[in-house]
């Protein structure tokens, strides 16, 4: 656990021998501690893993009265760390709201609010995480360095997302994007993640507009449909390719993965859009045949994008949730590819069965694994 001032305090104060009839501060009644031997006490009790004590310690202190200000923000922000050690977010999320409370000019507050606004995400409070990120910008000022900014921008625009408020969403990500874009002409960053988060997720905006698109049958109405769905699809992927330029793998992976889904999207609601009725047995097969055609470069481009995703991946040695679905995803579609057209007058099978549904928010904690045993304050490598 990193030390704070009053730690150091502690370590630095003269040592009091047994000797001169003082007991040693560990062995002393936790009530007779100083406010600044009891944090030291719970230091202690952290680093040799027993974090069950460490909460006990500090919660003890914390229930003195008349504990001094900076005291009860110091034992707030330690009990913080070691719940963010346990893995409890909710915890944290307490802890950090009663710092907040207690230490209104503490230089802490900033990272407090980021703190607090990724556990919040963590837990699926995104409406809360949001406004944490907003009050962190807003707090931290000139002081806030450039890639905490990015950050900022990056984790309220993806909150924002989560919500479905894709408006706010494309607003604060789009701020983060010039910010860093100006940043980037002079300043160079120790981790582009959160630059390819935002890019990623702009891209992400865009291709849930796009499947919102649904062909109408109407001649009038389709062709309307047709060219707003193509250029939805042309916006989410210049966004997902800027995604990979920023070079951070996670999110190239990512954004990989979805360049190839809006290919087979688009196969898909082409393939499914609708057909005339008075057409004939005999036309409809006519139909389906010339549709197929007009639709093998959107199959190929699919094939081709998650080709290149997975052959990157493994030429860098590198996995992720994302990859693995590239992988299983161009072996489908080599099979449709092998497999061949439908049945005669008929649609392919859909090229994106998981999403031939409506679309509906992801639930907290992912589908591959728990909060606790993902990386803390890392968004979920959930796909569209």
């Amino acid at each position: 656990m990193r030390k704070g001032p009053t730690q150091h305090a502690a370590a630095s104060a003269p040592a009091t021998s047994a000797s001169e009839g003082e007991p040693e501060a560990a062995s002393r009644p936790p009530a007779a501690r100083s406010p600044e031997e009891a944090i030291a006490a719970a230091d202690a009790a952290f680093e040799d893993g027993d974090l069950p004590r460490a909460v006990a310690v500090l919660s003890g202190l914390l229930a003195r009265p008349g504990l001094a200000p900076r005291q009860r923000a110091d034992a707030l922000w330690r009990l913080s760390e070691i719940y963010e050690a346990l893995r409890d977010c909710r915890a944290v999320v307490r802890t950090l709201g009663r710092f907040l409370d207690a230490a209104s000019d503490d230089v802490r507050r900033t990272q407090a609010w980021m703190r607090k606004g990724a556990c919040e995400a963590e837990i699926g409070d995104f409406a809360a995480s949001r406004e944490a990120y907003a009050r962190a910008r807003e707090e931290g000022g000139e002081r806030l360095g450039p890639a905490a900014r990015i950050e900022t921008y990056a984790r309220e625009g993806y909150a924002a997302f989560e919500m479905g408020d894709l408006e706010r969403a494309e607003k604060v990500l789009a701020e983060g994007d010039a910010y860093a874009a100006e940043i980037l002409e002079s300043t160079r960053l120790d981790d582009y993640y959160f630059v390819g988060m935002i890019r990623f997720y702009r891209g992400a905006i865009w291709h849930v507009r796009f499947r919102q698109v649904t062909i109408r049958s109407r001649r009038r109405d389709m062709a309307r449909d047709f060219n707003t769905k193509m250029e939805y699809l042309a916006k989410a992927q210049a966004f997902y390719r800027e995604a990979v330029r920023a070079k951070h793998m996670f999110w190239v992976s990512a954004a990989g993965y979805q360049m190839g889904q809006l290919f087979a999207e688009f196969y898909d609601a082409i393939m499914y859009a609708p057909v005339p009725n008075w057409l004939s047995a005999r036309q409809r097969e006519i139909y389906y045949e010339e549709l197929r055609k007009q639709l093998r470069p959107a199959l190929e481009k699919a094939i081709w994008v998650f080709e290149k995703t997975v052959e990157t991946a493994r030429r860098l040695g590198y996995t992720s949730p994302f990859v693995e679905r590239a992988e299983a995803k161009l072996a489908h579609l080599r099979a449709v590819v092998v497999a061949g057209q439908g049945r005669l007058g008929e649609p392919d099978p859909h090229l994106v069965p998981e999403i031939a549904r409506p679309i509906a928010p992801a639930e907290p904690g992912g589908e591959d694994r728990g909060p606790l045993e993902r990386a803390l304050h890392v968004p979920r490598p959930t796909p569209l």
